[in-house]
Parts: structure tokens; sequence; C-alpha cells
């Protein structure tokens, strides 16, 4: 459905150009290994992290931000991918390696203190490490290290640009081809 022009391109009613709707929508994903059924915006969602490559997902809390994040993991798994990661508060980040665990085949390692052996065991291994934004100033990982995918989850923790953890975060991003910034207060 076509709604207003802006320029030479037209825009859905949804904000997205025709061209870029088409694009979503014919992207095919492979979620083998994904334990959920998504509903049809939650697929839409996430072939749109999978194309755009580096988004913000700002739904409200119970409209399964948290699925579309490990349904897009498990697709770019399944392209050949093979580490992600989610930076979350701590106050979640037992619930993010148990939905992990719970809706899909990926391998989780909870990074978390000063847990160097788990930051090893994913960078050897792959799979998904879960972190919270006060550990990843401490991360050590090597120059040439690169990862498929970056979760920033509760993003609004990151919005400071003086602040520590957004600055440990912004180092990570240069490490990833993937973002995904979620929040239910975008």
């Amino acid at each position: 459905q076509v709604g207003k022009s802006w320029g030479a391109e037209k825009v859905t009613d949804n904000g997205l150009s025709s061209e870029l709707l088409q694009e979503i929508e014919a992207l095919s994903l492979d979620l083998t290994g994904l334990d959920a059924t998504l509903r049809n915006y939650q697929t839409f969602g996430v072939k749109y992290i999978v194309h755009q490559k580096r988004t913000l997902l700002g739904d409200e809390m119970g409209l399964g931000k948290t699925m579309q994040a490990i349904a897009a993991m498990v697709a770019l798994r399944n392209e050949g991918k093979h580490h992600f990661m989610v930076v979350c508060p701590a106050s979640v980040l037992i619930n993010w390696c148990r939905e992990i665990a719970k809706f899909s085949d990926m391998d989780v390692f909870k990074v978390h203190g000063g847990d160097e052996n788990a930051l090893l065991e994913w960078r050897k291994n792959g799979g998904v490490a879960v972190t919270t934004y006060e550990s990843i100033s401490r991360f050590e990982l090597p120059e040439k290290f690169r990862f498929a995918m970056l979760v920033a989850d509760e993003a609004h923790y990151v919005k400071n640009p003086e602040a520590k953890r957004t600055k440990a975060l912004a180092a990570l991003l240069s490490k990833t081809e993937g973002v995904l910034f979620m929040s239910g207060t975008p």
C-alpha cells in the first residue's frame, strides 16, 4: 500500500520506501534452530534487522523484542556467521541467557565480571556472549577479532556520549557488522 511521495521515491504508510519494503519482504530467512513461532510483525522485524544490519528496535514491553533478537542471531548463524554478543543491564543478564538457551540451539556464554574463561570460550567456539554494560569496559578482544552482531538491550543506557559504558560500547561497534539497539523507551 503506497502512501505519499518523497521526492521521486514512493513512501509507504509505515514510512519505508516501496523499494526497501519489497526488499525486506522478499528476504528469505532460515530459522532452523529457533524453537518458537514468530508473529507476522516479528518476522518482518527480523527480516528488517538482518537486511539493514544496524537497527533500532523501539517496541513497547511485551511485544517480543528479545525473541526478534534471538531469531535474527539464528538467521545470521544459518548464513554462516558464528559470534554474537548481547550487552544488557545486569538485572536481565540471567533472563537473556535463559531465553537464548530455551528458544534456540545456540551456545550461550555468560561473560560477567572478571570471567575471562567464558570470553575465551566464546571467541574460540562462537555462539552468544551475554554480558553487561559494566563488564564490556574490561574486555580484551584482539584487534582483528570481529563478530557478526551486537545486541544492545535497554539501549537508552548508552545515550550519554561521555559515559564510560557508552565509550566501551562504541569501541565494540567497530568489531561488528550488525548492531541491534533495543529499547522500550527509544
